[in-house]
C-alpha cells in the first residue's frame, strides 16, 4: 500500500496517510 503512494508522491502525501490512519483507528474503536 506505501509503495503505491511513494511511486505518485505530491502534496496530499502525508495528508492522505494521517487521513487514512485516523479512518483506521475510528474503525478499531467502532468495532470495539
Amino acid at each position: 500500500m506505501l509503495l503505491k503512494y511513494t511511486k505518485n508522491l505530491g502534496p496530499g502525501f502525508f495528508e492522505s496517510i494521517y487521513e487514512n490512519a485516523f479512518i483506521i483507528d475510528l474503525q478499531k474503536k467502532s468495532s470495539s
